[in-house]
């Protein structure tokens, strides 16, 4: 029973902090082909939600990026 309290308190920790602190993680991403190339879907949980960003894809990372980051913090937040 004490790891379960002590489980379900670190899990709210971790919401708590990603809700005061913009932090996003990754639970899905995937490869789409459109008209202008290959791009890199990435959808992350906020705290609050989910976020979908999108990407130029490049296997060799050097024109795009080849995989979503695990954790993504935003530096410039567009909400006001």
């Amino acid at each position: 029973m004490r790891k379960f309290v002590t489980g379900i308190l670190a899990v709210a920790t971790v919401w708590m902090f990603m809700r005061a602190t913009e932090m996003r993680i990754l639970f899905q991403q995937e490869i789409v082909l459109g008209a202008a190339g290959e791009s890199l879907v990435c959808r992350y949980f906020t705290g609050r939600g989910t976020t979908t960003s999108v990407f130029w894809y490049s296997r060799s990372d050097i024109m795009g990026q080849s995989r979503c980051a695990l954790v993504h913090t935003e530096l410039h937040s567009l909400r006001r």
